[in-house]
């Protein structure tokens, strides 16, 4: 819901503002304690989603991780 609210946001005020995704920013930090660290990982979908481009700094995107990286290898095996 949060990460939806965000990009949802960010849409808004390119939209409204005619402001570019390269002058817009998202930061936060993820502490990994119970529900907080799953923001990272429901942001980038969101953001994936919605076709809003974006950089990860300071951590790994969820496309980079060893777990998704396999399952999408898997996916790929089985088509």
């Amino acid at each position: 819901q949060q990460a939806k609210q965000i990009v949802a946001g960010m849409i808004k005020r390119r939209e409204d503002d005619n402001i570019r995704w390269k002058e817009m920013a998202a930061l936060f930090r993820c502490l990994k304690m119970g529900d907080i660290g799953s923001l990272t990982t429901h942001l980038q979908k969101e953001l994936a989603e919605k076709k809003v481009p974006f950089v990860v700094v300071g951590g790994k995107s969820i496309f980079e991780r060893a777990s998704v990286r396999d399952l999408v290898a898997y996916l790929q095996l089985s088509i």
